[in-house]
């Protein structure tokens, strides 16, 4: 005897069909406009790259997709206290970047490799008469560890002090401010409470320990910086709080950011500074840490060593990108820069780390 359907099957069979070809008719206008916007689909098609491209454009599309997103972030903040893959939550509105705490697990080999390649840049730096001095920049969770709601692996809290050893170890200079910040910590936060980078503080603190730890680089030309306005920061880790804000047990409103500008003293427009041909004893490659003028750590350097600084800084790229980019530009390769100031956020070593042992998860590491 053959199974009967029962009247509620039938009913759920209906609704599943009806459901498919209302989404098939919903689907065919993205079809089209995706098709508009491509100019290239038979090579992406032979690659086999159109149909994951489709599917990333008709997501940013789907009419369901925001508000599904904020549910379900909702739901992970309530009952597990979580905000979206990026960010870890920790006490007070603190927010701290879920890159201090990826660990590898063949983490040993990985910073092996970075360390070599380091020790390759010195090496190249010499060759052209350009003394390397690292500037590493410790991890939030080490210095506002007060704040933390989940303490990271040991590994993470000893990384700065291992990664300066291995720097003395190589004959390779360094700034060592992690002292500094853990006293200055105490007063003022060198990190700001929403956001990946240090404050202005902590850049003003690092700027006077590079002219404190190695004086022979200051110069002569009087550089003064003010605080000229204030501003509202939202915090690059906001980015990573998908759910809705007033259910949010804690207060994560933007904070006051001071801005700071930094002139050069009875300055005089001279013929080298208008044809371009200006000198510069030293130069500074890094990451966002640099780049951002709202932390103003190039004019607080400028001010501390008294002297003008050739820059070159990339935003989320790593400072092994930018140090790479530095190297290749033939601009750089001036004999008048005697010293090459590298900012190196340690927490960018996990990163590189991650990279390297997962291979195609780059746009999980986004920010630097």
């Amino acid at each position: 005897m053959f199974p009967t359907t029962q009247s509620s099957s039938k009913l759920n069979g209906i609704l599943f069909i009806v459901l498919i070809g209302g989404m098939f008719i919903y689907s065919i206008p993205s079809i089209f406009k995706f098709s508009e916007t491509e100019t290239d689909n038979w090579s992406l098609f032979m690659d086999g790259k159109l149909l994951r491209k489709y599917e990333t454009f008709y997501d940013k599309q789907f009419f369901a997709r925001e508000p599904s997103v904020k549910f379900w972030a909702d739901i992970r903040y309530l009952a597990f206290n979580e905000g979206t893959s990026g960010v870890i939550l920790g006490k007070d509105a603190w927010l701290f970047s879920n890159q201090e705490y990826l660990v590898v697990n063949d983490l040993s080999a990985q910073l092996n490799k970075q360390y070599h390649q380091i020790k390759e840049i010195d090496e190249q730096l010499k060759r052209r008469g350009q003394k390397l001095i690292i500037l590493p920049i410790p991890m939030k969770v080490d210095i506002e560890h007060s704040h933390i709601s989940r303490e990271p692996e040991p590994v993470v809290i000893n990384l700065y002090d291992s990664f300066i050893k291995q720097l003395n170890d190589a004959d390779i200079a360094s700034v060592d401010i992690r002292p500094s910040f853990q006293q200055q910590v105490t007063n003022h936060s060198v990190f700001i409470r929403n956001d990946t980078h240090w404050s202005p503080e902590g850049a003003s603190l690092a700027a006077k320990q590079v002219a404190l730890q190695y004086p022979e680089l200051k110069q002569d030309t009087l550089f003064i910086t003010n605080k000229v306005s204030e501003k509202q920061h939202k915090g690059d880790l906001m980015n990573y709080m998908q759910f809705h804000l007033s259910i949010a047990r804690q207060n994560y409103q933007p904070v006051n950011l001071p801005i700071f500008e930094t002139t050069q003293a009875n300055q005089e427009i001279s013929d080298s500074a208008l044809f371009g041909d200006q000198q510069y004893p030293i130069a500074l490659v890094g990451t966002s840490y640099s780049k951002m003028d709202d932390w103003n750590f190039v004019g607080f350097l400028k001010q501390e060593l008294q002297t003008d600084i050739l820059t070159h800084a990339l935003e989320a790229n790593g400072p092994f990108e930018a140090m790479a980019e530095f190297l290749k530009q033939p601009d750089f390769n001036d004999p008048t820069i005697h010293a090459v100031i590298w900012e190196f956020p340690v927490r960018t070593l996990l990163v590189q780390s991650f990279r390297n042992n997962k291979k195609g998860t780059e746009n999980q590491v986004k920010h630097f």
